[in-house]
This record gives C-alpha cells, structure tokens and sequence, in this order.
C-alpha cells in the first residue's frame, strides 16, 4: 500500500504538469497565430520604403554618403522567458561566427541571453524582452532610445552602423541582417523617366526615410525573433508532453500491478482463513 499511495502521488502529480505543459501550449500557439499576421505586414512595409527609397536616391544620388567609419552596434535579440531549447547558444554562435569591429556596442534584448552574455568583451545595453506580441512596442520604444544615447554619447559624429541578430521562423537559423546605415550600396539606375514628386526637400526627406524603415525593419526583427521563439517552445513543450505521457503510462502499468498484487495476496489471506476456520470445524 505505500507503494501505491507513492506512485498515485507521482500519477497526480505529473498530471497536473501536463496540464500546466497544454496552457503554456495553447497560449504559444495563439501567439503564434498572432504574430504570422504581424511580421507579414511589417515585411511589406519595410521592403516598400526600401523600393521607395531606392527610386529616390536613383535621382538625387548627390545625397549618397562615401563609406566612411562608422559606430557599430550589434542587436541580439533572444529570449525573456525559457523553455525554448538552444534558442539563445545560437545567438550567442552567430555573433561567435563574425570577426567583431574591437569598438562595437551589443544591445542585447532578453534577460535569459543577458545572463549567458555577462563575460562578454564588448560593452552591453540590456533591454527586457517581449514575452508577447502586446510588449514589443515597449521593446522596440527601449532599442530606439538607447540607439539615440548612443548616437549622442559615443558616435563622435560618425553614423551607427546597426546589424541584427535574430531568430528567422522560416528558415529555422540565426539570421545576421545589416539595417544601418542605408542604403549599404549605390542607388540602381532609374526606373521610371520622371523623379518622385516631393513636399520636403530631398535632404530632409532621406532622414525620414530611414526613420521609417528602422521602425518597421525593427518591427520585422523583434516580431519575427518573438514568432520563432514560440516555434521553438512549442515544440519542446510538444516533446517534453510526450515524455510525461510515457511516464504516466509506465507509472499507470506499474500501479496496476500492485494493486493486482495486493488483491491477490488479500485474497489468498481469506483463503488461507476460511480454511483454518473448516478444519476448527
């Protein structure tokens, strides 16, 4: 009977994990199903300012700056909450697999990446991850400010030079995305015979090009990081399930068995006594 009473302690306890586990994979499935509808908008709007952009510059190509140094800051973004397997080592190799600018600034986004990165040469800016889609606005509102300290503080009049590391859903791998300065090449040849119509003179408006295009590239990044994250817990939720399902299973069989044990045992006691109580008689 002890036995028993353990194993239907363990039963009930993993039990109450596996409906903990099913939560958890009904909430990432959700964010999920939120944040596809978000990287896709957020997609087309940062590659039509870059085609605008483009057209722009095709026509005012006095405005494009000579490569010159500039202030490097690379933007890991991992992840805020766990159980999500290797999702923050594979940031941590995509920035082991490039030779770093000595002078470089990391803003790491995520408390559990923060942590694996504290030893870390270079300077760090720690800003708190996104845990839903609700927060990334929060997110994205700390990288731009702490770009503009930067900007301020440490740029000694050189542009940023920004680069992502980030979490693709598509393609499952880290992707290293170049976002400032840009554009990072010549303006193409024209495409259409007439220049843009303009309300802003051509060197005012290139700043608020790129502003816009860092607002939504930034969008695409942290969404698309946040998307892959929740494609990563809910297959390690999906495994470790199948895991406490076995488990259930092995600890039901066993179960089972003793209590056949114990019903056989009780009932060879009442044979055994039935007949002590015939051969009195």
């Amino acid at each position: 009977m002890p036995r028993q009473r353990d194993i239907r302690r363990r039963i009930a306890t993993l039990g109450e994990i596996n409906g903990i586990l099913a939560a958890m994979k009904n909430l990432a499935m959700l964010e999920l199903q939120k944040l596809g509808r978000f990287i896709g908008m957020q997609r087309q709007a940062a590659q039509t300012i870059e085609e605008a952009t483009a057209d722009f510059l095709s026509f005012h190509r006095s405005l494009l700056l000579p490569s010159r140094q500039v202030f490097e800051v690379y933007l890991l973004v991992g992840s805020e909450r766990g159980f999500c397997g290797d999702f923050n080592e594979t940031v941590m190799s995509a920035l082991r697999s490039i030779t770093p600018a000595a002078d470089a600034s990391l803003m790491v986004v995520g408390g559990r990446l923060s942590g694996k990165l504290s030893g870390a040469a270079q300077a760090q800016i720690h800003v708190e991850g996104a845990g839903v889609a609700e927060e990334v606005e929060r997110v994205l509102t700390d990288v731009v400010d702490h770009l503009d300290r930067l900007q301020r503080e440490h740029a000694q009049g050189y542009p940023l030079g920004l680069t992502a590391f980030y979490h693709d859903p598509e393609t499952e791998a880290v992707n290293i995305r170049r976002l400032l300065p840009m554009p990072d090449q010549p303006a193409p040849t024209p495409q259409f015979s007439f220049p843009p119509l303009l309300n802003l003179a051509p060197a005012q408006l290139l700043p608020e090009l790129i502003d816009q295009y860092l607002y939504a590239v930034l969008h695409e990044v942290l969404y698309s990081a946040l998307f892959a994250e929740n494609q990563r817990r809910l297959k390690h939720m999906e495994g470790a399930m199948r895991r406490l399902e076995d488990d259930l299973g092995r600890l039901k069989v066993k179960f089972n068995q003793l209590r056949q044990e114990d019903i056989i045992e009780e009932i060879e006691v009442i044979l055994l006594s039935a007949k002590a109580v015939a051969a009195e008689h």
